[in-house]
């Protein structure tokens, strides 16, 4: 009786670990983890920023008078410009102006055949106080053979009525703008230069002490 319960006994263990090894438990479906996960984000493009809007120039009158009427009321002085303009900037005949631009600007005379267009923005006081000039050149590929021209020529000039601090030189599409004067002029003509025309670039600033 006993040797038949054993023999039950190990017929029942044998069935119950076949029928384990059978089966396996459920697992719940995960991702492969060799496959990279793709967000709705990384699918997103990156947002397009908006192109600046090109700054077109008509003349030099029109750069210096944007320039002039950005001033602040504090900043502004008693200004001429040209060859009769009072209270504001003001052009010159070009060509036949390059004596007068040489001397009250301090533009290479031998250079007016490279402009066809000039206007300035002057101290009525006292020139050495402030004196800006912008000019339009024929062709932008001189802009640098000009600029060193013109830096060239203020450096070498004789002073009266007082010494200028400082100088610089400028150029914004193809126009080129110089100007020397006192520091704080100087310095007010150039954050009101690059607020108006923010693609403005100074190529020479120098001492003139």
């Amino acid at each position: 009786m006993k040797k038949l319960f054993a023999i039950l006994m190990c017929a029942v263990m044998t069935a119950s670990v076949f029928s384990a090894c059978g089966s396996e438990p459920d697992t719940p479906d995960t991702p492969d983890n060799d496959t990279p996960v793709v967000s709705d984000a990384d699918n997103e493009e990156p947002p397009v920023e908006p192109e600046a809007p090109e700054v077109t120039i008509t003349d030099t009158l029109e750069l210096l008078t944007n320039v002039w009427n950005n001033y602040p009321e504090d900043q502004k002085f008693a200004v001429a410009g040209g060859m009769d303009v009072m209270d504001g900037p003001g052009k010159y005949e070009v060509p036949g102006s390059g004596e007068v631009l040489d001397n009250m600007l301090g533009f290479p005379q031998d250079s007016e055949e490279l402009i066809d267009d000039a206007a300035s923005m002057i101290h009525m006081m006292n020139s050495n106080t402030f004196t800006g000039a912008a000019y339009r050149l024929k062709n932008a590929d001189d802009a640098a053979d000009l600029m060193l021209k013109i830096k060239d020529n203020i450096m070498a000039r004789q002073w009266i009525c007082g010494f200028p601090d400082k100088m610089i030189v400028a150029s914004v599409g193809n126009y080129v703008i110089s100007a020397f004067g006192k520091e704080e002029p100087i310095e007010s003509f150039k954050t009101n230069l690059a607020a108006v025309y923010p693609d403005a670039v100074i190529s020479y600033e120098e001492s003139l002490m």
